[in-house]
């Protein structure tokens, strides 16, 4: 099998021309995206149609830590059922290259959406009220997401409020306990007891989901990625970097970066308040709603 050399991190990636076999009975139609340690193929199943291929690397091959975490993968998305969250077909990892297959969710990652444009606030709401009840799901099955980030949320279009959730790979069990090493999570977005190697909770995905909220209506990362949490300035408002958003939701997105997790609203209060902001606030004097001004606004 083919491979290239990705500039990105200097690593191998699969080399597939259209058409090609990646594992079985799928074939090659073009590849979506990559990370660390996997890569992720749009892909034709003679036995499913149209499918999203989750692939190890070709350095990660034989790594028994990739496998794992794409069975900690397979395993949390039995647990967890919603709408908002990309379904998994079943997983082969025990192919020459091992891989999950999962529906395809049409569609662009929000990251390289924001490349572009930014969101409303009012389609911003829409968006994170949908990807609340997504991580509640994921809560009530007993598990943390734990990389809450733009990257690892799928949009199609307008429709703000049918987001899709992927990358399950580093859920834990809700008490989970990290011990020493590298914490799971993603630099920038991973709250402060999450690069500390804390317990898992709840309050963890809040703070992932502050950061989507703040990153869809500003277009910029809510902190660099290359401090360390502790060493973060204050949470920032998205009002500093767009004068238009409303002082509702630089309260919430203020609330949701505590530091402190203590300090944190729990995810229900996050989703009574951004339910209250979809409703009811004001954005300009004069009490013109949010929908109100979708038409002045409309995307950045």
């Amino acid at each position: 099998m083919n491979t290239i050399i990705d500039e990105w991190d200097g690593k191998p990636l699969w080399l597939f021309e259209q058409g090609d076999i990646i594992i079985d009975d799928i074939r090659a139609l073009g590849r979506l995206g990559t990370g660390l340690r996997c890569e992720s193929w749009i892909a034709h199943s003679a036995r499913f149609g149209v499918v999203t291929l989750k692939l190890c690397r070709p350095h990660e091959v034989g790594s028994e830590r990739g496998v794992r975490a794409m069975q900690r993968e397979a395993d949390a998305l039995l647990l967890v059922q919603h709408r908002a969250v990309r379904s998994l077909i079943e997983p082969r990892l025990t192919a020459a290259i091992p891989a999950l297959i999962f529906e395809h969710a049409p569609g662009t990652s929000l990251s390289e959406f924001l490349d572009q444009r930014t969101v409303a606030p009012s389609h911003a709401l829409d968006l994170i009220a949908t990807l609340i009840a997504a991580v509640s799901a994921t809560h009530r099955a007993g598990l943390v997401h734990l990389d809450l980030k733009p990257s690892n949320v799928i949009i199609n279009g307008a429709r703000y409020d049918r987001p899709t959730l992927i990358d399950f790979g580093s859920a834990r069990p809700i008490g989970y306990d990290p011990g020493p090493g590298t914490p799971p999570g993603s630099p920038g977005y991973a709250p402060p007891e999450l690069e500390r190697n804390e317990r898992v909770m709840p309050s963890i995905d809040v703070y992932g989901l502050g950061t989507i909220l703040f990153e869809a209506i500003t277009g910029e990362a809510a902190f660099d990625p290359d401090l360390d949490a502790a060493d973060r300035p204050a949470p920032p408002r998205p009002s500093d970097w767009a004068e238009w958003c409303p002082s509702g939701i630089d309260d919430a997105v203020l609330a949701m970066l505590e530091p402190d997790p203590r300090h944190r609203p729990t995810l229900a209060a996050v989703g009574a308040t951004v339910d209250h902001l979809r409703h009811t606030m004001d954005l300009a004097e004069g009490g013109w709603t949010a929908r109100s001004l979708q038409h002045l606004w409309g995307e950045r």
